[in-house]
């Protein structure tokens, strides 16, 4: 964790405050295909749900925020 100053309000920093971003689907190869357990190899395609970088902050009690490095760095951005 690293931290950084807002404002005098301490903000720390988190790379595992993710979400769940926008499900894809992806088509298996055949070794996924013929080696699965359970044998499915009729089965094409599975759900992939990445984790992105959550995009808000969360408050602390005692007065910080914490937020993940890329928001930090949008944010940082869009201040200058």
């Amino acid at each position: 964790m690293h931290w950084g100053q807002l404002t005098g309000v301490r903000v720390t920093l988190s790379e595992y405050l993710t979400e769940a971003g926008e499900p894809v689907t992806v088509r298996r190869t055949w070794s996924q295909r013929l080696l699965s357990r359970p044998w499915r190899p009729w089965q094409a395609t599975y759900t992939y749900t990445p984790q992105v970088p959550y995009r808000g902050a969360l408050t602390l009690p005692g007065g910080g925020l914490v937020m993940h490095p890329e928001t930090w760095r949008q944010m940082k951005e869009k201040m200058r």
